[in-house]
């Protein structure tokens, strides 16, 4: 995808707010459309095909789910070429479960802030979604699927150990880091404020309140419950213009997955990977494994705490 090829419509009625956001994402390098009705935007969106559609939740005339109707029964949201992004003034659970069930990639809500949404571009430009178990399959040796499966079973019984939670937690992410040579796997334990309880290089550390802002890949998984990989963006000549604009937005190449426990949405596993790596299929299936562990040893907790009662 070339630079001058990268195209974004931002279908807002709030035209003041929408051309300041345009600007900036045109100093950004991007093409940009503005569009405030939404008789033209559904015109614009078969004229131009774009890559990214930032719409508001409300678009008179055209709201957003009535657009990615739209986009569905044309065909444009099959191959994962265009992402939609649904700008809103509320968070509403049942607005964004129907937005990303009907196809959005992401769902922001109001006020915009323009180097927020630049960066929310940047991680979709570089992440990847749908991995095939069959390709992992086809990815690893005898030798080597063997050894995730006995460090899969590892973990497992990791969590049957008699010991404080933290020491579980971080003997957890200590395990998944070595096996993948990560720089880092944190545990994130989601509530009023997303909060890191364990990190893979410190085994003392074990509260960190994260402004949710600063980690749009954690954000992501939040609101989405869906997994997130992303490759690294340092040798992408595409993304250049992005690096220069914005010195902050760097991804190394990591994997960020949801945990639940009891059926909910309660943490986030995510591991960072060096620089100069690529996302590894085992890698992956491993962190799954874990965040599955992790989800049941905290299912458990409350089960172990009656028995000691008793």
């Amino acid at each position: 995808m070339a630079l001058d090829r990268i195209r974004i419509i931002i279908a807002d009625p709030n035209s003041t707010s929408s051309k300041r956001l345009a600007g900036y994402l045109q100093d950004s390098g991007f093409e940009v459309y503005t569009l405030s009705d939404g008789l033209t935007t559904g015109q614009k969106i078969l004229e131009i095909r774009p890559h990214f559609i930032l719409i508001d939740m409300t678009m008179p005339d055209f709201p957003a789910m009535k657009c990615l109707q739209f986009l569905q029964e044309n065909n444009m949201l099959a191959d994962g070429t265009l992402k939609v992004i649904v700008v809103s003034q509320h968070n509403a659970k049942q607005n964004v479960e129907a937005c990303l069930k009907s196809g959005a990639s992401d769902y922001v809500v109001k006020p915009i802030n323009p180097m927020d949404i630049l960066t929310r571009i940047a991680l979709h430009m570089q992440a990847r979604r749908h991995m095939d178990d069959a390709a992992l399959v086809k990815s690893l040796e005898l030798k080597q699927a063997n050894y995730y499966l006995e460090l899969a079973e590892l973990l497992v019984k990791t969590i049957g150990i008699r010991t404080r939670p933290h020491q579980i937690h971080f003997q957890l992410v200590r395990m998944v880091s070595m096996a993948m040579g990560a720089v880092r796997v944190s545990l994130i334990k989601l509530g009023e404020s997303p909060t890191v309880i364990a990190s893979s290089d410190n085994d003392k550390f074990t509260q960190f309140a994260l402004q949710i802002q600063k980690y749009p890949e954690i954000d992501y998984v939040q609101r989405t419950e869906r997994p997130l990989f992303i490759e690294s963006i340092k040798d992408d000549n595409m993304m250049s213009f992005i690096k220069d604009q914005m010195k902050s937005i760097y991804f190394n190449s990591m994997v960020v997955l949801p945990i639940f426990s009891d059926g909910n949405l309660q943490g986030i596993l995510s591991a960072r990977m060096p620089e100069s790596s690529h996302l590894n299929m085992a890698d992956i299936k491993l962190c799954q494994i874990a965040a599955q562990v992790i989800g049941s040893y905290w299912q458990l907790q409350p089960i172990k705490s009656a028995s000691k009662a008793a």
